[in-house]
């Protein structure tokens, strides 16, 4: 049974303090605004800095410092071009939902979550009555739920929460897609536990329904939209990357092995830079970050060697075609956009998994 909770929350928040947030590249002291990317990239620092959430862009900064979940992922999404404007979402040190964003706290002590998931978030400018923020998680018994914010007209946000019901594979997380046209439509894509086959929450139907798609078992798929249709790549139950287009029903066998023990999950994106492509990351099975462009079918080799087990994050980007971050094989946070092969070694110990968006 679903079931609906909603409430008001004014968006006369305090304006954002922006932290120093500790930059530990090895010898090299704090990174300057020369190497940060036009993005902004959440992840979640070593236990040598109290596994907080952390920001890698030195234009932005957090509300305040907050820890995390040990092992769990942050999620972040800023406005299209606008790295300043962002929303955050994590599972905090007490495994609850806590999300922040640029003009302050929104949820400091939400739902819980299940052990060992993270969040998932998405977020749009603001129009009057449309839906700005959409948050997916697990909550303790493996199942899907969904938390909204939309824009009131007095500049206020009304939150929704909604528990779906809908099963989710164990130890595996939720990824959400908002139309950045405004119309507040939103699709949810999860392992579910028919099989471990691929399955989507629509907003517009306001149900799930299982894709014909196997995924490898405790994987996670991710989302992404151009605001056309709903892209969403996975590992398959053959080990392979597979993109899957939701609105069309197209889907590629890309014929890329990927690590066959699972834990790591591809990503994608939307590239507005001009391209208009949905562009793909995802670990080899030869522990390399290779890319994948779903509509010419090519794939790349960046070369890079990933933490086992471990998943990369991809953004498009007005500038610069598509950004990704990642943990290298070295345990630390890379960043690289495609715009010129630009490239940083941050030298940053962290835990987990990375998100950018930019």
């Amino acid at each position: 049974m679903r079931q609906h909770r909603t409430r008001l929350h004014r968006l006369a928040l305090p304006a954002a303090v922006p932290l120093a947030v500790a930059l530990l590249a090895a010898g090299a002291g704090t990174a300057n605004a020369a190497s940060s990317p036009q993005g902004v990239v959440a992840y979640q620092s070593s236990p040598a800095n109290e596994n907080e959430l952390a920001l890698y862009n030195s234009a932005v900064g957090l509300t305040q410092p907050v820890g995390m979940e040990f092992g769990t992922s942050p999620s972040i999404a800023t406005e299209l071009g606008e790295p300043s404007a962002f929303a955050v979402a994590i599972a905090n040190s007490n495994n609850e939902l806590y999300i922040d964003t640029s003009n302050g706290i929104l949820l400091s002590s939400g739902p819980d979550l299940e052990t060992g998931t993270s969040p998932s978030i998405a977020l749009v400018p603001t129009i009057a009555g449309r839906v700005a923020i959409a948050v997916a998680f697990v909550a303790p018994g493996d199942t899907l739920t969904i938390v909204t914010y939309t824009t009131t007209s007095n500049n206020g946000y009304q939150e929704s929460i909604i528990n779906t019901g809908d099963a989710v594979t164990a130890g595996t997380s939720p990824s959400v897609a908002l139309d950045p046209g405004g119309s507040g439509n939103y699709e949810v894509a999860y392992e579910g536990t028919d099989d471990a086959r691929l399955a989507v929450y629509s907003s517009s139907t306001g149900t799930s329904s299982t894709v014909n798609l196997g995924m490898l078992s405790g994987t996670s798929p991710s989302i992404t939209t151009d605001g056309t249709s709903f892209e969403v790549a996975v590992e398959a139950n053959n080990d392979y990357l597979y993109t899957q287009n939701l609105t069309s029903s197209a889907r590629i066998d890309t014929g890329l092995g990927m690590p066959t023990s699972g834990g790591s999950s591809p990503a994608i994106a939307w590239d507005p830079s001009g391209t208009g492509e949905f562009q793909a990351a995802f670990q080899a099975n030869t522990g390399k970050m290779w890319t994948y462009e779903v509509d010419t079918k090519t794939a790349d080799n960046t070369g890079f060697g990933m933490k086992s087990g471990s998943s990369p994050s991809i953004s498009g980007s007005l500038d610069y075609g598509y950004e990704l971050a990642f943990q290298a094989n070295t345990g630390v946070l890379w960043y690289w956009h495609s715009n010129g092969n630009t490239q940083i070694n941050t030298g940053i110990t962290m835990e987990a998994n990375p998100s950018i968006s930019g």
